[in-house]
């Protein structure tokens, strides 16, 4: 679930309350240039394998300029904690993509495949 741009939360359905907050963009809230406001990044896709060990993120910002996206690969070093392990820009070139599933045949094994606009899905490890 999206909560300011550029972040999920975990909601706990059991407890009707929000138990995590992930910031994935990095972005500072509070600091602009002048007029300047930059169009924010916001989270389109997100995916986790089997064990929730390991976690896929879509990013994607569109301006009337330019239309940038990002994959990001992440890894639960705690409880619902996760830290960043790979970002790969612009994964389908200038194609969106927002399709994201996990799959493994080996449990110590885990990859995942991406579907873009430009009608290829792509299979990382």
């Amino acid at each position: 679930m999206n909560s300011l741009p550029g972040r999920i939360q975990f909601i706990s359905l059991f407890e009707e309350r929000k138990v995590k907050e992930i910031d994935i963009i990095a972005r500072n809230l509070t600091s602009r240039s002048g007029s300047y406001l930059p169009d924010p990044a916001t989270v389109t896709a997100v995916a986790f394998d089997k064990t929730w060990k390991h976690m896929a993120t879509i990013t994607q910002r569109s301006s009337a300029e330019i239309s940038l996206s990002a994959l990001k690969i992440w890894h639960e070093t705690s409880n619902l904690t996760y830290e960043a392990n790979t970002r790969i820009e612009a994964p389908h070139g200038t194609h969106t993509f927002d399709i994201i599933a996990f799959f493994s045949k080996k449990s110590h094994e885990t990859k995942f495949l991406t579907f873009g606009s430009d009608n290829k899905f792509k299979v990382w490890r």
